[in-house]
């Protein structure tokens, strides 16, 4: 049986998981979301992130590299 393995083996995060994860509010996360920052797979109503998404950004964040 063939699986689709969008996330690495990896569970999907929510908006609140991020916000744990990097300690910021719910809105934040989706205002990062919505300008494309962190990039994410919407399912109907439901936004997810991938692990390797989330990370990227944190090491954009870390390092200062974001676009104009």
């Amino acid at each position: 049986m063939n699986t689709l393995d969008i996330a690495g083996g990896e569970r999907l995060l929510t908006a609140g998981e991020i916000a744990k994860i990097l300690n910021i509010s719910r809105a934040k996360v989706y205002r990062l979301i919505q300008r494309g920052q962190i990039p994410a797979i919407r399912i109907h109503r439901l936004v997810r992130v991938m692990p390797a998404d989330l990370r990227e950004y944190a090491e954009r964040a870390h390092t200062g590299d974001f676009e104009a």
